[in-house]
């Protein structure tokens, strides 16, 4: 099973929205909701939710600590208001140390894998096959349907019966959901859940291989762009948290609706009314990969226009233009 027929993997022949509750395609936009939410207004969004978990903790802390102290009152402050005050102020130094923190983490993780992305397609030269007898690739639910051995295995009997994990958010909805829809929901989660442990041990495995065909000098180059997109990211979060907080918010916010968007629209059986849909969720992993950096790099400058800084620095060139006009 090579890198050339994983595909992005849809669930829409898995998942028809005709055979599920509403309640998942709910999800499914809300997830779209909060990707874009993140996308074009991330860092307000990101900043301000750290401030205020800050502050509800913190006073909540010092609210309830405050009843340890052993006294009533602090220099005429009832000893709860005192507590509800400092711990505020204490969890509002805390989040912007965590904010700070979750930047420089975010950052680093996004030019981390965009440095061994860059330092990958520039390093390997992809063998092309212009042979006739090449294998012709296969789609994501042929790839991964049980009986489709991998490369080197021997087809599985069909009698065989896959474990059903115990779910306990399944229990937990018996109340909102009839039987029914339980075991539908049931069904389908441990049949996505074998898939996904299949495609990951597929794109792992393939990778491994990947590496161990690299020469040394290619494994070096990989990992020295890694380690320098990490550290810069670190830094870049570090230093300056608020413009990096439109990169990670960005980047994730592009990761999570796209894919709730495309699954959304497969479910919805989008190739009945898009003739070409089925040949762009066909597109090679580097498609995707591209269209999530155009998207990232879109939101990072939606971001930037609409920001505070970008205004007042807008604004300051006016007024020095007007000052040039008047002199």
């Amino acid at each position: 099973m090579g890198v050339d027929a994983i595909h992005l993997v849809t669930l829409a022949d898995l998942i028809p929205a005709e055979s599920l509750p509403l309640v998942l395609q709910f999800l499914a936009a809300a997830g779209i909701g909060i990707g874009l939410v993140l996308w074009l207004a991330g860092q307000r969004m990101v900043r301000g939710m750290f401030a205020v978990l800050g502050l509800v903790t913190g006073a909540g802390t010092g609210f309830f600590a405050s009843s340890y102290v052993g006294y009533t009152e602090i220099a005429n402050v009832p000893t709860p208001l005192v507590g509800l005050i400092a711990g505020a102020l204490v969890g509002l130094l805390a989040s912007v140390l965590l904010y700070r923190a979750f930047m420089a983490v975010g950052s680093a993780a996004v030019l981390g894998f965009a440095a061994v992305l860059a330092a990958g397609v520039m390093t390997m030269q992809p063998a092309i096959d212009s042979g006739t007898n090449a294998a012709v690739a296969l789609t994501p639910s042929q790839m991964l349907l049980p009986g489709v051995p991998e490369e080197g295995e021997a087809a599985p009997d069909d009698t065989t019966e896959v474990d059903e994990p115990e779910s306990s958010l399944v229990d937990r909805a018996r109340e909102l959901l009839n039987e029914e829809d339980v075991a539908r929901i049931r069904a389908v989660s441990n049949e996505a859940a074998t898939r996904a442990r299949e495609f990951g041990s597929a794109v792992y495995n393939e990778a491994e291989l990947v590496w161990l065909e690299l020469s040394p000098r290619q494994r070096t180059s990989i990992t020295l762009w890694g380690l320098a997109g990490l550290g810069l990211g670190f830094l870049f979060g570090v230093v300056m948290p608020g413009r990096s907080s439109m990169f990670v918010t960005s980047v994730m916010g592009a990761a999570i609706w796209m894919p709730c968007a495309l699954w959304l629209m497969s479910s919805m059986s989008a190739s009945t009314w898009m003739p070409q849909w089925d040949r762009m969720m066909g597109q090679p992993p580097m498609f995707w990969v591209c269209v999530w950096i155009a998207l990232s790099l879109f939101g990072i400058t939606a971001q930037w226009v609409i920001s505070p800084e970008h205004r007042r620095r807008k604004r300051r060139a006016l007024v020095d233009a007007d000052w040039d006009e008047d002199e």
